[in-house]
């Protein structure tokens, strides 16, 4: 069939078809070298329209062509991943417009600066995690924080909440207080791989 039928039946324009052609995704059955006019047979009907529904999910290009050129058992497996992940993305989101929804809505204009109080607090052991993350990957912050609970473990568990430090342009930081007193008891002489990147430390600490 002429370029321009599969584009109707297809439900692609003439342009994302030069697009998908150029990027390998989809080309034509047959070009004539004579006038460049493409043809498409009928049973590239259904790449033309797996395209469109992966593309109204979102999925970027590199993506659909994984899937493309996938066999079917594996092409269903990169979907349900990219879902996945797409769900969790959605997930963080939520939680943000769970706390900017309101603060929008409030007929008061919101403090410039927070207060902040600073305390001197007896020198204590504590594990962190740090990581620079994107705000679809907040989720994150639960896996840091069960993974550090799982190595306080060794050291009696931890010492009160788990709680999360961020400024501007440094990693988000995860910490937890750890029971036990000294390092010692839970760093050998050679140095660990903390799961995670996460690592003990001691010192003050601010509170907000």
């Amino acid at each position: 069939m002429t370029i321009g039928e599969f584009s109707r039946r297809s439900q692609l324009s003439l342009k994302a078809l030069r697009l998908y052609e150029r990027l390998g995704l989809l080309r034509p059955a047959d070009v004539d070298q004579r006038n460049g006019y493409r043809r498409y047979h009928e049973s590239q009907l259904y790449t033309a329209r797996l395209i469109v529904m992966l593309r109204l999910l979102d999925m970027p290009l590199p993506e659909v062509g994984k899937v493309v050129s996938a066999s079917r058992t594996e092409a269903a497996e990169i979907i349900d991943s990219y879902w996945a992940s797409a769900e969790s993305r959605f997930a963080a989101q939520r939680q943000v417009m769970d706390i900017l929804r309101p603060g929008v809505a409030a007929s008061e204009m919101p403090a410039r600066e927070l207060p902040v109080r600073e305390r001197d607090v007896a020198e204590q052991t504590v594990l962190t995690e740090q990581r620079h993350i994107y705000i679809g990957q907040l989720t994150w912050t639960r896996e840091a924080a069960a993974r550090l609970t799982a190595n306080a473990a060794r050291c009696g568990g931890v010492a009160g909440e788990r709680f999360v430090i961020s400024t501007a342009w440094s990693p988000l930081t995860v910490m937890a207080r750890l029971k036990c007193a000294s390092r010692s008891a839970i760093r050998p002489k050679t140095r660990p791989n903390w799961p995670g990147g996460s690592s003990p430390r001691t010192g003050k600490r601010l509170s907000r």
